[in-house]
């Protein structure tokens, strides 16, 4: 039995291993806030690329926004630092989103000119955009996920520009806190995963969760951040936006700007979830 019991082991552990590797390899393909979008006559794409940037750019200053308000609740800020903290992320933000819309316009202008779309014509009234013969051109509109805002070299530097020594250890330690729950978290589900395809018992399932919280706790982290939730995945944009179907639920719990967050974030999956058919 014992010798079982190992075999056992290292077979869970090499598939587990497998699962990690799949994750990591889709983590690269969706990491960001992204639509299908179909180009062709009367549709240049403008307005959704301007949709993108718009939610990238709300939904990164949520995310500076939540960051402040957990240093407030870690720290006594005077109100001078407050008032810091939010021009500083809206600098942030403007810095961050303003590199992402440079960057993905010329790939626009790419797929436009693909379309027979001329970028440059201010009249785009016409049914070939002022291009010659418009054919129908679609691809999936990729954008850098905002919880990478975290990352920008502006707000570390704003960050130790206006707390304190003392501020700053003690935000450290909270967010040490958050990072622990996420990494319990990832665990968990990496091998919940795991323990639906192989039927572990509860043996099993200790030593599982060990060997993958010691070797790939980290690596889950990493990935979870790249698996942001947002509403626009697989999302065909020209159908118009969706209507939130499960916000009422949570809509005494979250406040006002988390509301409009999970509507934007959290809905689209749920959605998926609730297309599972349970055998």
């Amino acid at each position: 039995m014992r010798g079982q019991h190992q075999a056992m082991s290292r077979i869970c552990f090499g598939i587990s291993v497998f699962f990690l590797l799949a994750l990591m390899f889709d983590s690269n393909q969706i990491v960001a806030q992204q639509k299908l979008i179909t180009l062709g006559p009367n549709n240049d794409g403008e307005k959704q690329f301007k949709d993108l940037i718009d939610d990238l750019r709300d939904s990164s200053l949520f995310q500076l926004n939540g960051r402040i308000k957990d240093i407030e609740r870690s720290c006594d800020l005077s109100e001078k630092q407050r008032q810091k903290l939010r021009v500083a992320a809206k600098g942030a933000v403007a810095e961050f989103v303003g590199a992402e819309e440079r960057q993905k316009r010329e790939q626009l202008r790419r797929y436009q000119q693909q379309a027979g779309i001329d970028p440059d014509k201010k009249d785009k009234g016409d049914d070939d955009g002022g291009g010659g013969v418009v054919r129908n051109f679609s691809f999936v509109f990729r954008m850098k996920p905002s919880i990478l805002i975290d990352t920008s070299d502006r707000w570390k530097k704003s960050l130790k520009s206006i707390l304190t020594d003392e501020q700053m250890q003690r935000y450290r330690a909270s967010q040490a806190e958050r990072q622990k729950f996420i990494r319990k978290a990832a665990v968990d589900q990496f091998v919940a995963e795991i323990d639906l395809k192989l039927f572990l018992h509860a043996d099993q399932r200790e030593g599982i969760t060990k060997i993958i919280d010691k070797k790939f706790g980290d690596k889950l982290v990493d990935a979870l951040r790249f698996f942001e939730l947002n509403r626009n995945r697989g999302f065909v944009v020209n159908n118009g936006p969706r209507k939130p179907k499960y916000d009422k639920l949570v809509k005494d719990i979250l406040s006002a700007d988390q509301l409009q967050e999970w509507n934007r974030s959290v809905e689209p999956r749920l959605e998926e979830l609730g297309r599972i058919q349970r055998r």
